[in-house]
């Protein structure tokens, strides 16, 4: 055992300790000297390297708070680990499979579904102890496949999907218990994309007094009438076989429309 000034290759001295025979001392200390940093700069470069699996994990919302601080620090770079390993090789590939229009597309953007699921779910993790138990990236993904792992965060979804339908008096009754939540998220879905940003639209136009203002309460006309007839459609089945939202505004804009020019015919 002896100690030896070691100068570094990023330019520190620091008086280290070594033992064995003094051969393999020569051989680690040359080693040090082309290769190694001293402590206080590896300490340094511990710290940026947790500060990125910080930033990676709070960018996808999870915020690990329970533990000590060493089990917290150690639970970032785990978990930053698993999204680096297990998941975003998989969503970029996915992305660039549909970004290209590739014969994989359907595929991938399913892939995305389920990496969203996951991480659904992974962003509630803020506890450390999970994360140290669930240490290899493998253990990690295969717990968050599981279907009960992220039912939660489904059910969740589904109770906001059947209230944005229940609140224009939409209630959809008949078919199976699967068929009924699907037809929840169909019609929910449809509300989001072909109806309510119309609707904002038009309502801001009219608030504002624009130009537009006279086509914006024609607009809104429309749109309720659509309503009207949307809230009748109680059967599952109506809303998965019109299950395009493009489908559904045909089917609704054709009822609607039909009804006025009846109406003028008979006047």
């Amino acid at each position: 055992m002896a100690k030896y000034d070691v100068h570094f290759s990023c330019g520190h001295t620091e008086t280290i300790q070594l033992f064995k025979k003094e051969t393999e001392r020569k051989r680690r200390i040359e080693w040090l000297e082309k290769y190694g940093i001293c402590s206080e700069c590896y300490r340094k470069s511990l710290d940026e390297q947790h500060k990125e699996y910080v930033k990676n994990c709070n960018d996808i919302g999870l915020f690990i708070t329970e533990g000590t601080e060493k089990q917290i620090r150690w639970a970032y770079q785990i978990a930053a680990q698993f999204l680096n390993n297990d998941i975003y090789p998989f969503r970029d590939k996915a992305n660039k499979a549909i970004a290209e229009h590739s014969k994989d597309e359907e595929n991938a953007k399913a892939c995305l579904e389920v990496i969203q699921k996951i991480l659904d779910v992974a962003v509630t993790k803020d506890d450390s102890k999970f994360w140290i138990d669930h240490r290899e990236n493998r253990e990690a993904f295969e717990y968050f496949k599981k279907p009960e792992c992220y039912r939660k965060s489904l059910d969740e979804q589904h109770k906001e999907y059947v209230k944005n339908c229940n609140d224009i008096g939409l209630f959809i009754t008949e078919g199976t218990e699967k068929q009924i939540r699907w037809a929840y998220q169909i019609a929910a879905q449809f509300l989001n994309n072909d109806i309510y940003p119309f609707r904002d639209k038009a309502n801001k136009a009219i608030a504002e007094h624009s130009k537009d203002e006279e086509n914006a309460k024609a607009c809104l006309e429309v749109i309720q009438k659509i309503l009207d007839v949307a809230v009748t459609k109680g059967n599952a089945k109506f809303w998965i076989d019109h299950r395009e939202n493009r489908e559904a505004f045909e089917y609704f804009k054709k009822e609607v429309f039909n009804e006025k020019e009846s109406s003028t015919n008979e006047t």
